[in-house]
C-alpha cells in the first residue's frame, strides 16, 4: 500500500508512454484525469482522522477498483489485456523475493 508520500507514478499502473499499449494521446489525457482524481480521494481518505485503519483500506481498495473500471472502458479490448498483463507483471516483480 503506498504511503501519504508515495509519488503517484509508483502506483498506478502500467507506464501510459510505453509502445505496447498505443495508447492516443486522447487515452492519455483521460487516464492521467483518473489518476489525478484517484490521488486527491486516496490522500482525503488518507488524512481522514475519523476513519479507522480497516475503514481506511477499504475505502482505498473502493477507490482504485473503481478508477481501475474507469480505465478499463477508456482502452480497446487489446489495450485491456496489456495494461492487466503489465500490471500483473509489476505485481510479481514487486513480491518477489529479493535475491
Amino acid at each position: 500500500m503506498p504511503t501519504a508520500d508515495t509519488p503517484p507514478s509508483a502506483w498506478q499502473g502500467p507506464d501510459l508512454n510505453d509502445p505496447a499499449l498505443n495508447l492516443t494521446q486522447d487515452q492519455k489525457d483521460k487516464i492521467t484525469r483518473i489518476r489525478d482524481d484517484m490521488h486527491s480521494q486516496a490522500q482525503s481518505v488518507k488524512s481522514d482522522s475519523t476513519l479507522t485503519e480497516d475503514q481506511r483500506k477499504a475505502k482505498l481498495k473502493d477507490i482504485h477498483q473503481a478508477s481501475e473500471q474507469q480505465i478499463m472502458q477508456v482502452l480497446s479490448a487489446d489495450q485491456q489485456k496489456t495494461w492487466k498483463t503489465m500490471k500483473n507483471d509489476t505485481k510479481r516483480s514487486k513480491n518477489a523475493p529479493a535475491h
